[in-house]
C-alpha cells in the first residue's frame, strides 16, 4: 500500500512539474523557509493563456488538489509509530478490505439462489437481488429450514449489506485524532512541523549548518512562548482554563494537547471494539471477538 502510495505521488508530482512553464518551480524552497513558512519565494504563474489554456490549468489544478489530498494524509515527522499505526496503516488496510468488498458486492455476485429450472435469466437476477436487499438466516447444515417465520428472523443476519460503509465509517475514525492532533498544534503559535522537518535535516552535520539551525529555532520558540507570555497577560481573565494553570499561555499546550490525542486513539480503539461487538454479535455471544477467538482455539 505505502509503495503504490509513492508511486502515484510521485507520478502527479512529475506531471505537474512536466506541465508547468516556470523552470525555478521544483526547486526546494530555503531551509528557513520550513520554520517560517510565510517567507516563501513567489513563483510567476504566467500571463494570457490561449483557448486551450483554461482546460490545461483546470486539469493542472486537479492535479495538484490530489497530489495535495494524498500529501496529507501520508506519514509526517511530528508523529510516531503509534499515530502511523492508527491513522495510516490501519486506515489503509480497512480501505482496501471496503474497496474489496464493495467490488463484490457492487460489481460481482454479492449471492447466488437456487431458483427453478423454469425461471429466466431476469427473473434469476430479480430474485437474487431481492434476496440480497432483504435480510437472510443461517441455517447449520444438519438442522432443517425452519417453516416459521418468527424462527427465521431470529437467526437473520442484517449487517452484510452495510459493511462496505461500516469498514469505511471506521477508517474515518481511525483518522479523526491525527486531524484533531495536526489542527490543534496549528493553533499553539509553533510550527511544530517545520520545527522538527528542521532539526532533523540531514545538512546539520556540518557544525556551521548546525549552528544556524540551532540560533533559528532558539529563536522561533522563543518568539513563540513570549507572544504568548504577552498576549496571555491580556487576554487571561477570558478564559476559564487559565485559573488551573493549563491552556496556550502556560507553555502546556502542545504537551496537552499531545495527550489528549493519545488518549482519543485509546477511546477510538475501545470504542470500535465495542460499537462492532454491538453490531455483530447476537444473544449468544455477548463479546463477539472473544467469542470466536474461543472457538477456533477449541477447533485447534
Amino acid at each position: 500500500l505505502h509503495l503504490v502510495y509513492c508511486i502515484a505521488v510521485y507520478g502527479l508530482r512529475m506531471a505537474i512539474a512536466l506541465s508547468s512553464n516556470d523552470p525555478g518551480s521544483d526547486r526546494a524552497a530555503p531551509v528557513w523557509t520550513q520554520v517560517y513558512p510565510a517567507q516563501v519565494a513567489h513563483h510567476n504563474l504566467g500571463g494570457h493563456v490561449g483557448r486551450g489554456g483554461g482546460y490545461r490549468w483546470q486539469s493542472l489544478l486537479s492535479m495538484h488538489f490530489l497530489t495535495s489530498v494524498l500529501k496529507s494524509i501520508e506519514p509526517r515527522i511530528d508523529d510516531d509509530f503509534v499515530d502511523r499505526l492508527n491513522y495510516y496503516y490501519t486506515s489503509g488496510v480497512i480501505i482496501m478490505m471496503a474497496i474489496l468488498v464493495s467490488a463484490k458486492q457492487y460489481a460481482g455476485h454479492p449471492i447466488e439462489c437456487w431458483v427453478p429450472a423454469q425461471f429466466t435469466k431476469a427473473m434469476e437476477q430479480y430474485t437474487e437481488n431481492f434476496c440480497w436487499i432483504q435480510n437472510t438466516y443461517w441455517v447449520p447444515f444438519d438442522d432443517f429450514i425452519p417453516q416459521r417465520s418468527d424462527e427465521r428472523e431470529e437467526r437473520q443476519i442484517g449487517y452484510y449489506q452495510w459493511i462496505p460503509f461500516v469498514l469505511a465509517i471506521e477508517a474515518l475514525m481511525f483518522y479523526i485524532p491525527t486531524s484533531v492532533w495536526r489542527f490543534m498544534n496549528a493553533q499553539s503559535g509553533i510550527n511544530i512541523l517545520g520545527v522538527l522537518e528542521l532539526a532533523c535535516d540531514s545538512r546539520n552535520i556540518e557544525p556551521q549548518n548546525r549552528l544556524y539551525t540551532v540560533n533559528v529555532l532558539a529563536r522561533h520558540i522563543d518568539d513563540a512562548l513570549r507572544f504568548q507570555r504577552d498576549f496571555g497577560r491580556k487576554e487571561r481573565s477570558v478564559y476559564l482554563w487559565a485559573f488551573i494553570r493549563i491552556g496556550k499561555f502556560y507553555g502546556a499546550y502542545v504537551t496537552l494537547m499531545y495527550c489528549f490525542v493519545k488518549f482519543l486513539y485509546f477511546i477510538n480503539v475501545f470504542g470500535q471494539f465495542f460499537l462492532l461487538n454491538r453490531f455483530l454479535a447476537n444473544e449468544n455471544t455477548q463479546f463477539l471477538g472473544a467469542h470466536v477467538v474461543w472457538n477456533l482455539l477449541q477447533v485447534g
